[in-house]
């Protein structure tokens, strides 16, 4: 033996000790060599000293060989125990053997000594392999549960001829069942997936069973709360000695979250593909709603150097060129508002505003706009007198019905237009209703999001560059209110038309609540 080997033996006779260990070293066993004769020192020496091997007398003055044998056990349990004694029997022999001990060796046979230490040894070294490939075993075997369940991955094996399967516990944990519950039989197994699922993966273990092929599908697991999960299921077989499928194995990878994901980045592609187109269209429709007035404005401006211009001529161009130039700070203004909505600029400034003679100014206003055209405007007003105070931003509530009359009046040719409000409980409900040529329902939710129109092309009927209802839309929330419109481009009288709505709180002092 290479190393030295450390000896512990419990010995009271001094003459006996010096002849077993002249045996020891006959045996050319390298050797550290520690001698007691007590409880205490046996005990100690275990304790401080490297250890490999311990060699007992069978009876001692102080200490009994079983007492040895048994703490020996109980605190260094594979270490090998040789009793070397001349006063054991066979019986008391066996029971130590019993109890424990690796071997025994009559003083009066020495010559077994050496060879029953290199015995034990090799039992010793065999029992040490053991207990690592154990230890390394069981923490393999943690290791792959701890990867399993942050994979989110499954086992299963199922025989067929008994109908028995088993489960890992993150199988039991994706199926949201009881690891305690016996794993399901394949029929009761095939009820946990949707129908359309429970097709696919039952024609796959047929032809698996069938072919001995595997076999990979993307299915929808329901648990037993109603929750339905995404799973990755992989299936093999294993064939028997008849050439024939005896089992079935495979995992069960929970994706739900990578499914969930991969429809958030899908739909975020979309998303950021329809800004960006929105975006172009905006654009192009912004460069054509600027460059219409401009040439209103440059054109009218170049005929008003002509000479020999009557009065009534320059009277129509300059109406021509105040007309455009009104046109182009709408629409900067529209420009300039979005920008300060987006970045979250605009702040709600709260003032005592006499709700009716707003809309009255707002009417004596429109009215004059649609003077030339074949519409009649009406206004309703709910509340009299001091109810009709309240607290709010006078100057969006202008530009949300600015931007909903310039809309109503853009699409209707002839007709009538009615705004006004009523009161429901804590809210004031805003309405502009016209006989226009209405929205169909499914473009009904776009119209207020930003650089969006019912038509977006550049050779569409009506001017604008589709942001006042988007303005709208922000102010109301700011304010604490909502939006919304209720159109049929033909109504149940033969009428087209859009009825438009909004609210803000009714609120008598500066308090309001923004959404």
């Amino acid at each position: 033996m290479n190393k030295s080997l450390g000896i512990l033996h419990l010995e009271d006779s001094l003459r006996d000790a010096e002849l077993i260990r002249t045996m020891i070293e006959e045996g050319e066993i390298r050797h550290s060599y520690f001698l007691v004769d007590n409880k205490e020192d046996f005990e100690k020496k275990l304790e401080t000293e490297n250890i490999e091997i311990i060699l007992s007398d069978f009876s001692l003055p102080n200490y009994n060989g079983y007492e040895a044998l048994q703490f020996a056990r109980e605190k260094y349990f594979q270490l090998p125990f040789i009793f070397v004694s001349g006063t054991i029997g066979e019986d008391a022999a066996i029971e130590a053997m019993l109890n424990g001990a690796t071997d025994y060796v009559l003083k009066n046979k020495l010559e077994r000594l050496v060879p029953a230490i290199k015995r034990a040894l090799r039992e010793y070294e065999i029992a040490i392999m053991h207990t690592k490939a154990e230890v390394a075993l069981l923490e393999s075997e943690r290791m792959l549960k701890d990867a399993q369940k942050l994979a989110h991955i499954g086992i299963w094996n199922w025989r067929i001829d008994t109908d028995v399967a088993t489960w890992n516990d993150e199988f039991y944990q994706i199926a949201g069942l009881d690891p305690q519950q016996k794993a399901p039989c394949f029929a009761t197994h095939l009820l946990l997936y949707t129908p359309k699922s429970r097709s696919v993966l039952k024609d796959a273990v047929s032809k698996s069973m069938k072919t001995g092929q595997s076999y990979q599908h993307e299915l929808e697991l329901i648990r037993p709360d109603g929750t339905v999960r995404n799973v990755n299921i992989f299936g093999g077989a294993v064939m028997g000695q008849q050439g024939n499928v005896t089992e079935l194995y495979g995992t069960v990878q929970d994706i739900t979250e990578q499914k969930r994901i991969e429809r958030e980045l899908y739909k975020a592609k979309e998303q950021a593909e329809e800004s960006d187109r929105l975006k172009s269209a905006f654009l192009a429709n912004m460069s054509h709603e600027i460059r219409t007035p401009m040439n209103g404005i440059l054109g009218f401006a170049e005929l008003l150097k002509e000479d020999n211009l009557s009065g009534a001529d320059q009277q129509q161009y300059l109406t021509h060129i105040a007309d455009s130039g009104a046109r182009m700070l709408t629409i900067i203004d529209n420009i300039v508002s979005i920008s300060r909505i987006t970045a979250q600029q605009p702040e709600v400034l709260l003032s005592k505003t006499n709700i009716n003679e707003q809309i009255k100014a707002i009417y004596s206003l429109f009215k004059t706009k649609i003077a030339e055209r074949e519409i009649v405007i009406t206004f309703r007003n709910a509340l009299s007198g001091k109810k009709s105070m309240i607290y709010t931003d006078r100057l969006k509530v202008n530009t949300i019905f600015t931007n909903l009359l310039d809309n109503a009046i853009k699409f209707t040719k002839r007709g009538h237009i009615d705004f006004g409000y009523v009161k429901k409980r804590d809210f004031l409900e805003f309405y502009v209703k016209d006989t226009g040529i209405g929205i169909e329902k499914a473009q009904q939710k776009m119209i207020f999001e930003r650089f969006r129109q019912v038509s977006e092309s550049l050779s569409r009927d009506y001017e604008g560059a589709g942001l006042g209802l988007s303005i709208s839309k922000a102010y109301v929330e700011m304010l604490g209110g909502k939006i919304w419109v209720k159109s049929s481009p033909k109504n149940i009288h033969g009428e087209n038309g859009s009825n438009f709505y909004f609210t803000i709180p009714y609120a008598t002092e500066t308090r309001i609540t923004a959404n």
